[in-house]
């Protein structure tokens, strides 16, 4: 794959609903932007980020562009997120180390900082230290996939399909 700081990803008058405040791509950013200095591993778990912070989001008033979530086996899933964030390396704006049978680790690049500091300063000042909140609560969470428990309480909905049942979850958590 090649990889340049030319690539296309949307232009502002295309693919965003004039309503939208952020694009899904600018919600990416700001999520790895709120910590720029700590990666997030896993795919699953950033899946379930992006999906805890945009319902956040939304519940504070913001426009966001709908990542299409739907129930799957672990949970929320969107196509768009794993899209979207492929774009987003090929734009040099994030790395992602490890492959796709490992866990990966996604960071931003010198690029993806800088676009990500412009995103925050768009945000109220508490709304960025709720969403900070949110994402370290889950991060150290994670450790016990309390994450898991929080997505499956906070959003019903979306677990439905899902082959991880909470209570087989919460029970092996426990054990630890």
């Amino acid at each position: 794959m090649i990889r340049d700081d030319t690539v296309y990803i949307k232009d502002e008058h295309e693919c965003r609903d004039d309503l939208d405040d952020f694009t899904l791509d600018e919600l990416l950013l700001i999520i790895l932007g709120l910590e720029p200095d700590i990666p997030i591993k896993g795919r699953t778990f950033l899946t379930k980020l992006v999906f805890n912070m945009w319902n956040e989001l939304k519940l504070l008033g913001y426009q966001i562009e709908d990542p299409e979530f739907y129930g799957y086996k672990y949970g929320p899933y969107s196509d768009f997120v794993l899209y979207n964030l492929e774009l987003l390396w090929y734009a040099n704006k994030i790395d992602i180390e490890g492959t796709l049978r490992e866990r990966q680790i996604y960071k931003l690049t010198e690029k993806g900082k800088r676009k990500a500091k412009e995103l925050l300063k768009l945000l109220k000042k508490e709304d960025v230290n709720r969403l900070k909140e949110i994402r370290m609560g889950l991060e150290q969470s994670r450790l016990k996939r309390g994450y898991i428990k929080y997505t499956y309480e906070e959003w019903k909905p979306y677990t439905t399909k899902s082959e991880a049942k909470i209570e087989t979850i919460w029970d092996k958590i426990n054990e630890l």
